[in-house]
């Protein structure tokens, strides 16, 4: 093989799993710099469209040339891999790239996880630890950023997020307040509205998001002028609203 522009195919038909397996042992170790999800599939021959996963990395012996392209069709779990260029160091016949967690961990992860979506890093982490001798992982070393990391790429790949403003702006057109509401239930206010309809600021500072929800009943209470010594008005942060992803 010779340096070129043209992509080298090393291996087709194999399954993601089987990649990882190929980079570690089969090749110099190398590092992901780009992944892309909107490539046309060509790994697979189903008759309807459909986008692959492509993964290119390149070689990470400083100055060598020779760049990685991993194509994964996820439908059918159809992968293979190609190289550009040609190495410029010696080449071993065999190579142990553990990169991240290694996949004996993450198929133990996956499993716990599965049983149990809700699990978190540490306590996955505990689990571990207390069970080294079970799975035979006394040697391996489990580092706190790898599990977080792995779990929050597998919770987001299995159960994505679907909340979007588009979103909270009907939970909101559902829940307002109207004259024969129910004391004690929740309705929301204080954001703009358009033809009733609420409108979602984006949270800059010319264009704050204000969503507050209160009770008939709690308001009432609060607004009692015989009971001032006992009341409170508790309004909330927006610290939980960013874990699904909304700006402040």
């Amino acid at each position: 093989m010779e340096n070129s522009d043209e992509w080298e195919l090393l291996e087709s038909g194999l399954t993601e799993d089987e990649v990882k397996e190929f980079l570690r042992i089969q090749l110099p170790k190398s590092l992901a710099y780009q992944t892309n999800r909107d490539f046309l599939c060509k790994e697979c021959f189903e008759n309807n469209k459909h986008k692959a996963k492509q993964q290119l990395r390149k070689c990470a012996e400083e100055n060598c040339p020779v760049k990685y392209n991993c194509l994964i069709c996820e439908n059918k779990n159809i992968a293979s891999i190609s190289q550009k260029n040609v190495h410029n160091h010696t080449l071993l016949d065999v190579y142990n790239n553990e990169n991240g967690l290694p996949e004996k961990i993450k198929k133990i992860i996956n499993e716990l996880l599965e049983n149990n979506p809700k699990l978190y890093p540490r306590q996955i982490r505990c689990y571990l630890n207390n069970n080294r001798a079970k799975y035979d992982i006394e040697n391996i070393t489990l580092k706190n950023t790898q599990i977080s990391g792995y779990v929050y790429r597998y919770k987001a790949k299995v159960a994505p997020r679907t909340n979007n403003v588009e979103d909270v702006e009907n939970f909101l057109a559902n829940n307002l307040y109207f004259p024969t509401i129910d004391p004690n239930t929740p309705f929301f206010f204080g954001f703009q509205t358009n033809e009733y309809r609420p409108v979602i600021g984006n949270g800059s500072p010319a264009n704050h998001t204000y969503i507050y929800c209160t009770t008939l009943k709690l308001l009432q209470l609060n607004c009692d002028t015989s009971n001032q010594e006992q009341t409170l008005f508790h309004i909330d942060g927006t610290y939980k609203i960013t874990l699904e992803g909304f700006q402040c």
